[in-house]
């Protein structure tokens, strides 16, 4: 018969991995606020859209999938922080300094 590691449940506390993440993001985020008030944080790692994906944008995403369904053109996962590429071009184009 099969048992349950007992083990798992030390791993587990309260917060789940993300939570984890999530939390040690905000303590980071209030202390910048904190040391910088004049500028405006965007929050870009978690929330709800509200629009759709530009055309162009769910294009890149389909390219991006079918590359990673081919050995040739796999990639892995991708930087812990996001593609650095990706996060200039939102920074440079989308977010310019006011």
């Amino acid at each position: 018969m099969t048992t349950t590691n007992q083990n798992l449940k030390k791993l587990f506390v309260s917060d789940t991995f993300a939570d984890m993440i999530k939390n040690k993001l905000m303590k980071k985020m209030e202390a910048h606020q904190a040391s910088n008030p004049q500028k405006e944080l965007y929050i870009m790692a978690w929330g709800d859209t509200t629009q759709p994906l530009a055309p162009k944008v769910v294009d890149a995403l389909v390219d991006a999938a079918t590359k990673l369904g081919d050995r040739s053109t796999y990639t892995g996962y991708g930087e812990f922080d996001g593609n650095i590429k990706l996060r200039e071009a939102i920074c440079n184009n989308y977010y310019k300094p006011r």
